[in-house]
């Protein structure tokens, strides 16, 4: 990836002492940008995981996928960890 934005950790689920993974399906557009984003699994979405993570997520930036020596849109998985560690 080119760069990496950390995601908020949601109040409601610190307080719960809530931690999860959030699998999202993101398409990175030609120009490393992201486009679409999908959410793939959650803990559970009423704990803000899910919005935390499409947060952080939209201000990431990846060198685009390349085909035929041009840069195209291309999906990849991404896994958002959400730890009380941290």
């Amino acid at each position: 990836p080119g760069s990496r934005a950390l995601p908020e950790y949601p109040d409601i689920a610190r307080r719960a002492g809530l931690q999860g993974t959030v699998i999202l399906l993101v398409v990175v557009e030609a120009d490393g940008r992201i486009g679409t984003i999908e959410v793939i699994r959650s803990p559970d979405q009423r704990w803000g995981f899910d919005l935390a993570a499409i947060n952080a997520v939209k201000r990431w930036r990846y060198q685009p996928a390349v085909m035929d020596g041009r840069p195209v849109a291309a999906y990849i998985q991404v896994m958002v960890e959400f730890s009380l560690a941290r």
